[in-house]
C-alpha cells in the first residue's frame, strides 16, 4: 500500500520550508553575533537568520560567508523536522494497518473449539444435570 500525501499536507511541508528558509536568511547588520577568524567587533557585518544568526557574511574578509556552530545543530533539526512531515502520513497509515491485522486475529490459547465439541458444550449448558 503506497500511500499519497494530501494537496493541503503537501503545502504545509512546502510552507514551513519556505519558513525556515526565509527565517534563516533575515539579514541585520551590526557587530557579529559570534566570533571567527578574522573578526573586528568594531566593524559591521551582516548576521543571517533570526533569532539566532547562524551566518555572518563579511565581505572583507576571505571567505565572506561564515558558519556558525549553532547552524550546525539548527539546520538537522530542521530537515528533520520537514522529512518527519513528509514521512508521517505514510508511517501513521502503516500502523493503523498493522493494528488492523492484528485486531483480527484471534488471540494465543484461545484457539475456537471445533464444531463436534462446541455442541456438545451448548448441551451441557442448556442441561446441566443431565450427566449427573
Amino acid at each position: 500500500m503506497r500511500h499519497r500525501l494530501t494537496r493541503s499536507h503537501r503545502l504545509a511541508i512546502i510552507g514551513i520550508a519556505i519558513l525556515f528558509v526565509v527565517l534563516n536568511s533575515i539579514p541585520r547588520r551590526g557587530q557579529a553575533h559570534f566570533r571567527y577568524t578574522g573578526v573586528d567587533p568594531t566593524r559591521e557585518v551582516l548576521n543571517l537568520g533570526y533569532p539566532l544568526a547562524l551566518f555572518i557574511y563579511d565581505g572583507q574578509t576571505r571567505p565572506a560567508l561564515k558558519a556558525s556552530l549553532s547552524s550546525y545543530l539548527v539546520l538537522p533539526l530542521q530537515a528533520l523536522v520537514l522529512l518527519g512531515l513528509a514521512a508521517g502520513p505514510g508511517i501513521w497509515a502503516r500502523l493503523k494497518l498493522l493494528s488492523n491485522r492484528l485486531d483480527r486475529r484471534p488471540a494465543m490459547g484461545l484457539a475456537l473449539p471445533p464444531a463436534r465439541e462446541a455442541e456438545d458444550l451448548k448441551s451441557q449448558i442448556s442441561n446441566p444435570r443431565s450427566e449427573i
